[in-house]
Formats: C-alpha cells, structure tokens, sequence
C-alpha cells in the first residue's frame, strides 16, 4: 500500500512538473536557450561566444522584437495581425522615398512613414472591431493589399540614402545600435502597463471571455482598434529602424515577419485563444529563436533549415496551447 502510494505520489508529481512547462512556456523557452548555450560552450566558443557574435543576435533581433511588441497585445486581446510585415516594409519604402528621392529631412520623412502604419492599423482595427470581420481575414487581405501598395512604391528598392537617417541606426551604446536601446525601452514599458495599467489589463479579460468583458462595461471595439493600432505602429517603427540601420529599404523588408512573431508570442506562453502572454515572454521567444538561427550557421547548416525550425517550433507551440486548454478544461 505504501509503495503504491510512494507510485501515485511520484506520477502525481511528475504531471505536475509537465503541467507547469506546459503552461508556463516562458520557463520551458528559458531553459531551452540555456540548453542551446551549454550546447555552444562544447562546440564553437570561440566563436559563439566572441563579443561580435553576441552583438550581431542581439543588434540583428531588433527588427523582429520591435513586431513582436504590438503582436503580444493583440494575441493577449485574442486577436491575429498578419499584416506586420507588409507595414514594415511599406513604412521603411515610404521613409527611403521621403528621404531619396522627395529629399525631406530625416524627421518628416519618418512621421510619413509612420502615418502610413497608423492609418493601415486603424483600418485594420476599425474592420475588426466595429464591421466585425474574422481578424485573420481581415489582416491577410490588408496584408495583401500593403505589400501591392509597397512594390508599387518601391519595386526597385532604394539604395544609398543621404546620410542623417544613419545617425539613429548605426550610432552604438555600449556596442549595441540605439535602436535596440529604443526597443528594450519600449519592451519594458509596454510590459509594466500589461502588468500594472488597468486599460492594458482589460486585453486580458477580453481575451479571455470577450462576452463577459462585453457585459463587465469594457468597450470591446475600442481597445480592440487601439491595439490594432499598436501593433501596426510598432511594424512601422521596425521598418524605420530597417532604414536607419542599412540606410537602404527594399519589398523584401518584412518577409516572414509575421510567422516570427506569432512563434515568439506563443512561445513566449501566449494561447491562440486569446487571456494569455506576456511580453517579456515574447521578447524570450525571439531571443531563442535567433539563438537557434546563429547556431545553425556557426554549424555551417543551410540557412533553408532556419526555416524549418521555425515552422516545427510554431507546431510544436500550437501543440502545447492546445494541450494547456485541454488541461485546464
């Protein structure tokens, strides 16, 4: 009798043990980019570790982490944005124009761009929120219809933009570009609001039951829009910073942008459907994921396998939320 209860004491405490990583993937996520770590330790320090190493995952994460920002609020709110990374690009091709070929100063250049990402986040909110189209829908056809709008712009790229716009992406901060500064800020601020606000703590409830939220006096449509509009802002910015750092913008900005994001944020510990994430978390999901893309090329694999891992990471991650949803039903 005693053993069997020594059994069910230790299975007991082994489900335990899995329902905590299942449902707090942001530890799992950690302790998987100290696996990766230990892994490098053994196999390439010298490189893995070497300052310029280091600078490059982190100055290289900025675009993405800078996305991943606005996606957090919106998946938290059970939303869905796969326009990101056409607002990236069609923002970054607006900004090279401005400042090319129309030769405005730095400043009115990026305001333009980043009015092209507010108006595209407001019809983008306004079409979910108060028409009440299918977020998913909504956003691929906006997807489909920015990036039209950025190779009509742009198709040829732009190269060589005049020097000023450089002063913001290629000064360095103790190493780091200033905008991973910018970005880190931004993390930490949004964070504390999703913590401590009480508007950024009602994505949460409308996340997590949009009825009740409706019936609590919480104006759905509104913070529905409103994050919409922060998460194509955050698009905008990142293809701001695309410029300022390679003083260049091509349709190519932005490709994929979206499928990151979504990875990080539901690797971060976000649920698809909606009540959960975190952005801290998130911002975890893209550590680890540009961890694992260096990895990959220190170990001189095809960069195509980056590729793959995201795509098996992401199932992987929807497998899990599923499986939380199905633990705490």
């Amino acid at each position: 009798m005693i053993k069997e209860n020594d059994v069910l004491q230790k299975t007991s405490g082994v489900k335990k043990i899995v329902n905590i990583f299942l449902r707090e993937r942001a530890i799992s996520i950690f302790l998987m980019i100290i696996v990766i770590i230990i892994v490098m330790f053994f196999i390439r320090p010298d490189i893995f570790f070497s300052y310029d190493n280091l600078r490059v995952i982190l100055n290289n994460m900025v675009f993405d982490a800078t996305i991943v920002i606005g996606m957090t609020v919106v998946m938290v709110g059970g939303g869905f944005d796969l326009s990101v990374g056409s607002i990236q690009s069609l923002t970054a091709l607006v900004t090279a124009q401005a400042l090319l070929i129309w030769k405005w100063d730095v400043l009115p250049a990026i305001l333009l761009g980043m009015l092209c990402s507010l108006i595209i986040g407001i019809l983008n909110g306004s079409v979910i929120a108060k028409i009440g189209v299918n977020p998913f829908i909504t956003t691929l056809a906006t997807r489909s219809l920015v990036k039209g709008i950025a190779i009509l712009i742009g198709a040829k790229g732009f190269f060589y933009i005049p020097p000023g716009i450089d002063k913001i992406g290629q000064t360095q901060l103790f190493g780091l570009i200033v905008p991973f500064w910018v970005m880190l800020f931004l993390i930490i601020v949004v964070q504390l609001l999703m913590w401590k606000n009480k508007y950024f703590r009602q994505y949460y409830y409308l996340g997590g039951n949009e009825k009740a939220a409706v019936l609590s006096g919480i104006k759905v449509g509104k913070i529905k829009t409103i994050s919409y509009i922060i998460s194509a802002v955050m698009a905008g910015l990142a293809g701001v910073f695309f410029v300022a750092r390679m003083s260049a913008a091509v349709t190519s900005v932005g490709e994929g942008a979206e499928l990151r994001a979504i990875t990080a944020v539901i690797l971060g510990g976000a649920s698809l459907s909606g009540g959960r994430g975190s952005i801290l978390g998130s911002f975890l999901g893209i550590i680890f994921m540009r961890i694992l893309d260096n990895t990959l090329i220190i170990a001189r694999v095809s960069s195509y396998w980056s590729l793959v891992a995201v795509g098996v990471i992401l199932l992987i991650a929807v497998i899990s939320d599923t499986v939380t949803r199905r633990l705490k039903g």
